[in-house]
């Protein structure tokens, strides 16, 4: 069943803290943001790295998406829910369970790694080191049932080695310890970790390796009584320009590719309905929130493929087709 998670309180009208060294320009707020080029990001190893929430209001949740983060396989999470807004009373019947960060784990644990994102130097800036071989991941949470909290803590226990993806300079391949190696791929390696471009000599040319996170979702997911329809949709947008030369050669300006999402669903009660107008139009076409189209298939691929961050490129018509069932079809691209 097609599952939306709109409504995202818990983190956006949250007061978000961590107990790491933040990178000065990658701040724990940027947990609120959907820009790529502003993520959370740490510049120390602790034992167990906290990402924390309070809020004056009780907010339900039932789902968590870790979106866009660079974590090893080595890492493993929990998150810890309260019902007080100090982190002293634990809400009734939830454990909170400590998950592995490995696909091949989804079907015991809830958790689901979703696809790569490649992200090239247009997308971070001209500044950027080049990102191509950097791998960022979303984590997905579905939980048995909905919880109302004041408080959350989701800790990432940061195990021997669990540092990923530290820069080298290409030509050289010197890495974060100064060493030079013939390993064409990146190494995971435990050293101290600096801001990018922080000290001297090699390591601060290379840069060090970090933990980053770019986007935190917590909160309830909406799951229409009737699944999308056949004729759905996927393929990617890109912003890519061509050009010929004056000697007829096809160049292209390369830009960033992005996944786009067209479906219908053609039997939606009136219950339905109310629900997802009364919160797609408080998104419009300016805010994200996260979609999985196959929550649980059976094909991982398949579930990879058919979610993630998107906003509405179009605003939905609820058309009535008899009384009581409506039908709609939604286009949105990923942020």
């Amino acid at each position: 069943m097609i599952r939306f998670i709109l409504d995202n309180d818990a983190v956006d009208n949250a007061e978000l803290d961590t107990n790491v060294s933040e990178d000065p320009n990658y701040l724990v707020n940027n947990l609120k943001k959907i820009s790529r080029s502003k993520p959370l990001r740490s510049v120390d190893a602790d034992a167990n790295f906290d990402i924390t929430g309070t809020m004056d209001i009780g907010q339900e949740v039932q789902a968590l998406v870790i979106a866009r983060h660079n974590f090893s396989a080595a890492i493993t999470y929990q998150l810890f829910l309260y019902s007080d807004d100090n982190f002293s009373t634990p809400v009734a019947d939830y454990t909170p369970v400590e998950y592995p960060v490995t696909a091949d784990q989804a079907a015991t644990s809830g958790l689901y790694e979703w696809g790569e994102f490649a992200w090239g130097t247009i997308a971070w800036g001209a500044d950027k080191p080049d990102l191509d071989n950097r791998k960022f991941y979303d984590i997905v949470l579905w939980l048995s049932q909905p919880y109302t909290i004041k408080s959350f803590i989701l800790r990432l226990n940061l195990n021997s080695g669990a540092i990923i993806n530290p820069f080298y300079c290409d030509e050289e391949k010197i890495l974060c310890d100064g060493s030079v190696t013939d390993n064409p791929t990146y190494p995971i390696i435990t050293c101290d970790m600096v801001s990018f471009g922080g000290g001297t000599g090699p390591a601060a040319e290379s840069g060090m390796p970090y933990y980053e996170v770019g986007r935190l979702y917590l909160g309830p997911y909406l799951e229409p009584t009737y699944n999308l329809s056949a004729g759905h949709g996927i393929s990617w947008s890109e912003n890519t320009t061509q050009y010929r030369t004056t000697s007829g050669t096809l160049r292209s300006d390369i830009a960033t590719t992005n996944k786009a999402f067209q479906f219908s669903l053609v039997t939606i009660p009136e219950s339905d309905r109310i629900d997802l107008h009364k919160q797609l139009i408080t998104k419009g076409l300016s805010e994200d929130f996260y979609i999985s189209m196959f929550p649980g298939d059976t094909s991982t691929t398949k579930e990879i493929d058919y979610s993630g961050m998107v906003k509405l490129t179009k605003m939905p018509k609820y058309t009535n087709y008899i009384s009581g069932y409506y039908k709609s079809n939604f286009v949105m691209e990923e942020v």
